[in-house]
């Protein structure tokens, strides 16, 4: 909001006014403050916030309360100075420590990344956070879950790292989550392909196919051209979102699956910030019990490495919020294998029992083990967002026209940069592994966690496995985003008969849909009213779904029609 200028700083003030808006397609709070302090009292200020968590925030604002404000200049469009209030916080509080829906802001006013690391919390370190967390709840913080991996599971994984395995044990018992992949991936599996560069339009295609295409460097492609492949694949829900945003993909947080997790280490300034990083992500992969001829490794053409590996080994079923799950997999492996690999501890041990065979004693070397989230700035996390785009395998940099290129496991661990470089002068074709694997026993415990860590950071609902029935991403989609004034009553019933599908109470499906219902302008009344048009819906008798008949979100039949359709 524009406001008459003052000077930017921290000031106390008392909330006049709020209200919901969209401005330009997004949602936003706007609201009006009036400063307590002389000689500033009465001057009005204001702020308009965007984002999921301001929001809620600002939502939670009553008049007349007092908060302390922190004021800002900014330049309009046109160059012109003005003053907006960035963040607010309650009076007398130095920080502001909030979690809504299980997402945490920054103590300087912004939003923790929703997809980014955290640092590994076992049984065992729990008493620590405990006190954290109590202090939280005495302001009147409710703290989220916090997802727990045994400590078990945890020593597994540095053990076989370290030593490696004496024997493959493959997890039969998560055989039914392979199953899921493999329905996906033959009914309904769609990737996106750019070509072109950012500005390149965004097309759908078959997954399996076109990275065979560019992996084989066949007569349809431009190896030339540059071009981008999703990491994720979607359902055909994905068009339909698409054809409704004017082929926009932006925003969309339905179900995904991939059939090789993607690892990509950016160097910040060049290959060599991350090379050994990767060396170390990859042998930690064959000694969990990976294949190697199904490991795949890449120089990205500029300073980067991207590492793939079947997602089958950690039984990843397709689900909604699949890629932050997926990013939380892939940083507990690459913390862990940095952290074992490259500690002092474990070559003075290695050194000592090859000394200990000679007889001679090793000298006592002192280490500190680092936290795990001295790792993570290794691993580019813009890779497990929706929607993430990975560079077409045998494509040119645009920046500096080398090729992405794939390695074998003595190039990796044996070249230097030059001579990395020296061979991404031109592509380099190779027919792709199966992307089919078992699930492993030490991976496909981590993946729960891992599911579990998702789902405690961001606002999402899962599918039922053992059912078949499914969120839809339309649903998921319109608890976000909400949906325009045209479509909002009928988007609104699809979402509650979808959630009552699935086992949500008609409670449950009204707290989980009306706050994006109330944004969109709906009345309380009309909420209800959908809502329960949902539940008579649900009630009519209707054909038994079978395994037979069951199907894919976006490959059956059409979701059902609103019956109370809102009026022009």
């Amino acid at each position: 909001m524009k406001n008459a200028h003052m000077q930017p700083g921290t000031y106390r003030a008392r909330v006049k006014s709020r209200r919901t808006i969209r401005d330009r397609g997004r949602h936003a709070v706007d609201v009006s403050f009036a400063c307590t302090e002389k000689p500033l009292a009465g001057r009005p200020v204001s702020g308009r916030f965007f984002g999921h968590v301001l929001i809620e925030r600002a939502r939670a604002l009553h008049q007349g309360q007092l908060v302390d404000v922190d004021v800002v200049t900014r330049r309009s469009t046109r160059g012109k100075p003005y003053t907006t209030v960035k963040d607010f916080r309650l009076a007398g509080k130095s920080t502001v420590v909030t979690f809504v829906n299980g997402v945490c802001t920054e103590p300087t006013g912004g939003i923790a990344h929703e997809f980014g690391p955290a640092a590994l919390v076992t049984e065992l370190s729990l008493a620590e956070l405990e006190a954290d967390r109590r202090e939280l709840r005495e302001q009147g913080i409710e703290p989220p879950p916090l997802p727990i991996l045994h400590s078990s599971v945890l020593a597994q994984i540095k053990g076989l790292i370290v030593t490696g395995p004496k024997a493959v044990r493959k997890n039969d018992d998560a055989s039914h989550f392979s199953v899921q992949a493999d329905k996906f991936a033959a009914d309904c599996s769609r990737s996106m392909l750019r070509v072109g560069g950012k500005k390149g339009r965004r097309t759908l295609v078959a997954t399996d196919e076109v990275f065979a295409q560019y992996a084989r460097v066949e007569p349809t492609v431009q190896p030339e051209m540059p071009a981008h492949l999703s990491v994720f694949e979607y359902t055909h829900d994905l068009r339909v979102y698409q054809q409704a945003h004017g082929g926009s993909v932006a925003g969309y947080r339905g179900v995904a699956w991939c059939r090789r997790c993607v690892v990509d280490f950016d160097g910040p300034n060049s290959l060599a910030d991350v090379l050994q990083p990767a060396r170390y992500f990859v042998t930690a992969l064959v000694r969990l019990g990976i294949p190697e001829e199904q490991i795949l490794v890449f120089f990205s053409g500029n300073r980067g490495v991207h590492v793939m590996f079947p997602s089958g080994v950690g039984g990843m079923a397709p689900r909604t919020n699949f890629e932050f799950a997926t990013g939380q997999f892939c940083q507990v492996i690459a913390d862990q294998a940095t952290i074992m690999l490259c500690s002092p501890a474990t070559a003075l041990d290695e050194r000592c029992a090859a000394d200990a065979s000679r007889g001679s004693q090793a000298p006592a070397v002192a280490w500190d083990p680092r936290d795990d989230a001295t790792w993570h700035e290794a691993i580019d996390w813009n890779m497990y967002k929706p929607n993430a785009m990975l560079r077409a395998p045998n494509t040119r940099h645009e920046e500096t026209g080398l090729y992405k290129i794939v390695l074998n496991f003595e190039e990796l661990h044996v070249l230097d940069v030059d001579a990395i470089r020296q061979l991404a002068a031109a592509p380099r074709p190779f027919d792709p592994p199966a992307w089919q694997s078992t699930p492993l026993y030490v991976l496909s415990d981590l993946w729960p966690y891992a599911v579990a860590f998702a789902d405690s950071r961001t606002f999402a609902m899962t599918q039922s496995i053992d059912s078949g029935d499914w969120v839809y991403g339309d649903t998921f989609d319109f608890m976000h985003n909400g949906a325009p004034v045209l479509t909002r009553a009928k988007r609104l019933f699809r979402a509650a008969v979808n959630l009552l599908q699935v086992g949500c109470s008609r409670g449950a499906a009204y707290q989980l849909l009306s706050p994006a219902a109330l944004m969109c302008g709906l009345s309380p009344t009309e909420i209800s009213h959908q809502i329960d048009g949902a539940v008579s819906y649900m009630r009519r008798p209707r054909q038994v779904r079978t395994s037979e008949t069951a199907s894919w979100p976006g490959t059956g039949e059409s979701n059902p029609s609103n019956t109370n359709e809102e009026e022009a």
